[in-house]
């Protein structure tokens, strides 16, 4: 049986490298949250987390998050194509 594909040419199909990474960003394998938990002060922007605090990261919200996506809700692969309109963040 001949090869339809190479593994080598796997990095050529810019297409399905889209689609998978829209895949993963409309359903995530992950959990639909993540726990963090800190060891020592951490300080990011304006928000101060405790040592021994645990933090969550809702991931499903920010793969939906309007201010990052345009259409977040829709399965778009080109949203990861550096020549779609889709590529920039709603704000550009």
């Amino acid at each position: 049986m001949k090869d339809l594909l190479k593994e080598e040419e796997l990095g050529s199909l810019q297409y399905l490298a889209c689609l998978i990474s829209e895949s993963l960003r409309f359903e995530p394998p992950a959990t639909t949250s993540m726990v963090n938990y800190f060891m020592k002060d951490v300080k990011i922007k304006n928000l101060l987390i405790k040592k021994d605090h645990t933090f969550t990261i809702q991931i499903r919200h920010l793969h939906m998050n309007p201010e990052e996506w345009i259409e977040p809700e829709k399965f778009i692969p080109e949203r990861f194509d550096q020549n779609s309109p889709y590529y920039l963040t709603p704000k550009g």
